[in-house]
């Protein structure tokens, strides 16, 4: 174990040494912080002292660039520290408000946007908060993360799933009260989109899924982000009969949808184990 940790903090190191010769130079922990998490605490605590966060962001390729290695070492440090030292990190960000929406816009991109490089709602949740609590930012930049931060505290771990209701291919109205299974839901999210249609294809001839289906174990809601048409509906009748099958357009304002097609898995009861799963990772774990 400590020669794997060992291995760890010299790629970790490694990272910072070339990290150096871009933008500004990264904090290097002291021989006293002796585990990888007391050292990877240490450069997030002190990774932007080198930084002065009053002057403009000159180079927003390289800040971006830093700000990927900043977020890197969150994964190894204590989440409350990570926390402390975001909020610390923004209240000086204040210094120059087109730099505090650049940051903003940056931790969009790197912690909560499809092409994230690392989910995490306890890591975005205090650059979203100080963007929408800030009076220094437009009106509808506040508003925009503000709807961000509604979204992911209505959609945490081992909370109902906030969707409950759509319209099926029929017209009629359906509920999630209605929906049973012994021991997951799968509520995969779609468009009208090819890539959409692959992943239903993808979904539907799973042999160990369509098993669990008709053992009940798994129910598979399929739900369309839009209005309901004529069209849809009629689209509607080729999706597989052994799947739930509605369309809503409270999807995007209910649920923390950053990528489509893609999937919240939920208990027995509703409960919300997992989101934003993609297709292959649900193959793959019915292929295990």
């Amino acid at each position: 174990m400590k020669k794997f940790i060992a291995i760890i903090i010299c790629a970790l190191s490694m990272s910072v040494a070339n990290a150096q010769d871009t933008l500004f130079p990264y904090p290097v922990a002291p021989d006293t912080c002796s585990t990888l998490e007391s050292r990877c605490d240490f450069i997030v605590i002190h990774f932007w002292d080198n930084f002065d966060l009053s002057k403009p962001i000159r180079d927003e390729q390289a800040f971006a660039n830093a700000f990927a290695d900043y977020v890197d070492f969150f994964k190894y440090a204590d989440r409350s520290i990570v926390i402390s030292a975001i909020r610390s990190f923004m209240f000086k960000a204040q210094a120059n408000s087109g730099n505090f929406v650049k940051i903003g816009d940056v931790a969009e991109r790197t912690l909560y946007g499809e092409d994230a490089v690392y989910w995490s709602d306890d890591a975005y949740l205090p650059f979203a908060q100080a963007l929408a609590d800030s009076k220094q930012v437009k009106k509808e930049i506040r508003a925009h993360y503000a709807e961000q931060i509604n979204k992911i505290q209505k959609n945490q771990m081992e909370q109902d799933i906030p969707l409950t209701e759509w319209t099926g291919a029929d017209g009629s109205k359906h509920s999630i009260s209605e929906v049973s299974a012994s021991e997951i839901i799968i509520l995969l999210i779609t468009d009208d989109g090819m890539d959409s249609d692959m992943a239903r294809l993808r979904l539907s001839t799973d042999v160990n899924l369509n098993d669990m289906i008709a053992h009940g174990e798994v129910a598979v809601i399929d739900l369309t982000m839009g209005k309901y048409s004529g069209n849809w509906a009629a689209k509607a009748k080729s999706y597989p009969d052994n799947w739930i099958v509605g369309t809503s357009n409270d999807i995007k304002k209910l649920l923390d949808v950053r990528i489509v097609p893609g999937a919240y898995i939920l208990s027995k009861d509703k409960k919300i184990l997992n989101k934003n799963v993609s297709v292959e990772s649900i193959k793959q774990a019915f292929s295990n």
